[in-house]
């Protein structure tokens, strides 16, 4: 599909660049593969980031004024990031002569990093989940990240694997970070759309700036960490994030140390995680996995799938038909359940089999005390009609 008339930001344009194909549209961006003019056949493709705006409130100067910020605060953000090798590099910001916005319109051109999204590499490669030392090894490059940002003064907030591409050598690099803010500063428009299963409860629809911490981004680091080790995205659910077949691969994984730091990273109360990026860095290896002895894990378990006794008929669901969160710690607004998340056949001796049988055992063994009481009044009954007899 020829998308080259859509591209009205750079289209025909004397920007040293020409316009090859629309990628995406996300973060109210156009995601624009280009290549620079007079390139040979074959020469490395950069992106460019166009802004997508609203086309009834062109006429609005400071709200165009407002959404071109968002390519300049991106730019700060790149440039704050220059000296490390996980987000993609800045290649130019440049101002188009003329665009839907008007005179000086804005267009970020960035490093194309090559090879396929995260979300990709694991529906294709690793559909059941990447061997949990692989899993480590990606998520110290993503740490690494953290640390950075953090010490730029930014969140990265969104960890959507399809922000980031993982090349030939198993190397993380960061490719859309349209969700990043700074510190301590009140959210625009634009910066509120997040994906909300990678993004910790707390600062989904929080705007002020003040409730985000460091612990919202090992959330979400969380979040990533559990699709890579199970295949499954995980859900919004703030209680139960992890769907019945992610919970399952998780807990069967031979390294309990990698289980443990996931579930310190999902906990849905902020100060149950962790408060440092660097802290959280210092998990991230094979010799430094945490035991249950250690500071901070004694009492942290891997938040179960909590789907009620009938899990495998959501229309008898309890909890979802009462609109009621299924979880025992907060309430969340109802959530259709995904495809995804239905149970496939149990495993003899799984987790979640065993909750499911202890409380069947329950409700079954409710009948016995019912039929005790019929029995007294029966007999109370007869005494009564005995003794009172002439």
């Amino acid at each position: 599909m020829d998308d080259t008339s859509r591209l009205i930001d750079i289209h025909d344009q004397p920007t040293a660049f020409k316009a090859l194909a629309m990628r995406e549209e996300r973060d109210e961006l156009q995601v624009v593969a280009i290549a620079e003019e007079g390139a040979e056949a074959g020469a490395e493709e950069r992106l460019g980031l166009a802004l997508s705006y609203d086309e009834a409130r062109l006429d609005d100067v400071a709200y165009v004024a407002t959404r071109r910020e968002q390519l300049s605060h991106l730019a700060e953000y790149l440039d704050a990031l220059s000296d490390g090798e996980v987000v993609a590099r800045k290649i130019a910001l440049l101002d188009i002569k003329e665009g839907p916005g008007g005179a000086g319109e804005p267009l970020l051109v960035i490093e194309r990093c090559a090879g396929p999204t995260l979300f990709e590499a694991v529906q294709t490669r690793w559909p059941e989940g990447m061997p949990a030392e692989l899993a480590l090894k990606i998520m110290a490059q993503l740490g690494d990240l953290l640390v950075a940002t953090h010490k730029a003064g930014y969140y990265w907030r969104d960890f959507d694997p399809r922000r980031f591409v993982l090349q030939g050598d198993d190397t993380l690099r960061a490719q859309l970070p349209g969700c990043v803010v700074s510190k301590g500063v009140k959210l625009k428009p634009w910066q509120l759309t997040t994906h909300p299963a990678y993004t910790a409860p707390e600062v989904r629809e929080e705007t002020s700036g003040t409730m985000l911490r460091a612990a919202a981004d090992i959330y979400g680091a969380g979040a990533l960490m559990s699709f890579l080790l199970s295949g499954e995205e995980p859900r919004a659910r703030v209680e139960s994030p992890l769907s019945f077949t992610a919970y399952e691969r998780i807990e069967a994984l031979e390294m309990p140390g990698v289980t443990l730091l996931l579930a310190r990273t999902l906990q849905p109360l902020a100060k149950k995680r962790f408060g440092r990026a660097e802290i959280f860095r210092r998990y991230l290896s094979l010799d430094d996995l945490p035991v249950r002895e250690d500071k901070g894990f004694g009492m942290v378990m891997l938040p179960a799938p909590w789907l009620g006794l009938e899990m495998e008929n959501p229309e008898k669901n309890r909890a979802l038909k009462s609109h009621l969160s299924s979880g025992p710690l907060i309430s969340v607004a109802r959530e259709e359940p995904a495809e995804t998340s239905e149970p496939s056949a149990l495993a003899e001796g799984s987790a979640v089999r065993r909750a499911e049988e202890r409380e069947e055992e329950v409700r079954s063994g409710l009948g016995w005390p019912w039929l005790a009481v019929i029995i007294v009044l029966i007999v109370a009954a007869l005494a009564y009609l005995t003794l009172g007899a002439p």
